[in-house]
């Protein structure tokens, strides 16, 4: 670190230049409070699909089984890829693939609402496989994070 740089982070973090760790502050309850918006986020858009398949069958012009493409493309994705975010985990640490996986999960939520507005169905699907590779491995890496920063019985 420069020295500059180390001047900053007295300022903006003074308690962690003591000696006081972040994860030991009243910031790990706010990031559980994200950590949780995060994941009712991730299932409401996976989940939103349900409620909406007469729409989306009209909007894009689909038989049923074209339409149960939208759960397979995300259904697949989160049931092998977590093995192998596990490892990612593991090889990067926990906020490098958390970052990753929060990225694949945005970028899927913009994939599928750019996907209805130019109604394009494979781009939805794309949306959806990102959204089920991302969510699901962002949920193991905010569990290492959450068994990080909160011991005992304080959960």
């Amino acid at each position: 670190m420069k020295p500059t740089d180390t001047a900053i982070v007295e300022v903006l973090l003074p308690k962690y230049q003591s000696g006081l760790k972040l994860r030991e502050t009243g910031l790990r309850w706010v990031c559980l409070f994200f950590f949780c918006m995060s994941t009712f986020g991730k299932y409401f858009t996976a989940d939103l699909v349900s409620p909406l398949q007469t729409a989306l069958l009209e909007h894009f012009g689909l038989n049923n089984t074209k339409f149960n493409l939208v759960y397979t493309s995300a259904s697949v994705p989160s049931a092998i890829l977590p093995i192998f975010g596990g490892i990612l985990i593991d090889k990067v640490g926990v906020r490098k693939s958390f970052a990753l996986f929060a990225f694949l999960c945005i970028l899927g939520a913009f994939m599928i609402l750019e996907a209805v507005r130019i109604r394009y169905f494979e781009l939805m699907l794309l949306g959806r496989a990102f959204l089920g590779a991302g969510g699901e491995c962002l949920f193991i890496a905010k569990t290492m994070i959450v068994i990080k920063w909160f011991q005992k019985k304080e959960l």
